[in-house]
């Protein structure tokens, strides 16, 4: 039988996130942290991950690290790009074939740059 998600696992995952990040080594460390005893695998974290980030494709967030505001700011940021290219799906950014979605990624990051705004979270590198 399939576990519900609760809105407390959904905080919970959150809190993961601004303490662990985004990463393919994250995801256990969230799981014996914020879901002690859960039978929870490693997949569905990603998954939940990928839904509350609102992107399919995690690997442009590994070290990335970020609050609940944060990640639903970057959300709010994916769902825009995501109904500007009709890349929006099930509530996720899909890339399509013609790379609709990374081009117009590269084109909003350049542009916020060249503005000096910056973008929710922080990227944190592990040695």
């Amino acid at each position: 039988e399939k576990a519900k998600w609760s809105p407390e696992d959904r905080d919970n995952l959150y809190a993961g996130i601004a303490k662990y990040g985004i990463d393919p080594g994250s995801w256990k460390k969230i799981i014996e942290d914020f879901f002690p005893g859960s039978s929870h695998p490693v997949l569905h974290i990603r998954i939940k991950a990928s839904k509350l980030i609102g992107s399919q494709g995690l690997n442009r967030y590994h070290g990335w690290i970020g609050s609940k505001e944060e990640c639903m700011a970057e959300y709010a940021r994916n769902k825009a790009i995501g109904e500007a290219t009709g890349c929006w799906k099930t509530g996720i950014l899909v890339e399509n074939d013609h790379g609709h979605a990374m081009a117009a990624i590269r084109k909003r990051d350049e542009e916020e740059a060249a503005a000096g705004i910056e973008p929710p979270g922080k990227i944190i590198r592990k040695h």
